[in-house]
């Protein structure tokens, strides 16, 4: 990164995100409570739904990634592990469903 002399910045990117993007190219969100401000369970299904006009305003692109508790990512059968907007048409809306048992 491009740090200078800022030294406590170059110290946690490097005991947390090293190799990561500066900040100016990317932000890096993290969401622990759902809509109720309960704390994120497997046992219960959540969804996020992007229409067209509130799609993150990114210039390249954007993710959502999930991770367990650990803060790896989280074992799936189909081994995917973000979804963003690769792959979809974003003048519709997307729809993503993150729960702990299989989509139907």
């Amino acid at each position: 990164g491009v740090y200078g002399v800022t030294y406590l910045q170059r110290t946690i990117q490097a005991a947390v995100g090293l190799g990561t993007n500066i900040h100016e190219d990317a932000l890096y969100y993290r969401g622990y409570l759902d809509a109720d401000g309960n704390q994120f369970s497997g046992l219960e299904q959540y969804t996020i739904t992007f229409e067209p006009e509130t799609m993150p305003p990114a210039k390249a692109f954007w993710s959502v990634t999930m991770y367990n508790s650990a803060g790896y990512f989280v074992e799936n059968e189909i081994n995917r592990y973000a979804i963003g907007d690769r792959g979809f048409d974003t003048s519709k809306q997307i729809t993503i469903h993150i729960q702990g048992d299989r989509f139907e």
